[in-house]
């Protein structure tokens, strides 16, 4: 049985993964779960957000805008050409 056959979008994220995905604190992501704008679950030591209500809560998270350096183009050009 394949595991990764089914490519659904996460339903729970660590605060952790959180916090590097939208860039806020995590004493932001903690006070939103006091709140009740995040829902939550503890499961052992790991607190388990709601994907969703991240979401809404943070919004997507932004694009990263990468400009490849002149080293990066040389290169290129060179595999290319």
């Amino acid at each position: 049985m394949n595991v990764f056959a089914n490519a659904s979008p996460a339903r729970s994220l660590r605060r952790v993964a959180v916090r590097d995905l939208y860039g806020v604190s995590l004493s932001t992501i903690d006070r939103l779960v006091k709140a009740g704008t995040i829902r939550s679950r503890r499961v052992g030591c790991a607190v388990l957000l709601k994907a969703e209500d991240c979401e809404k809560a943070f919004g997507w998270p932004e694009d990263a805008e990468v400009e490849p350096s002149a080293r990066d183009l040389a290169e290129m050009a060179k595999l290319v050409g």
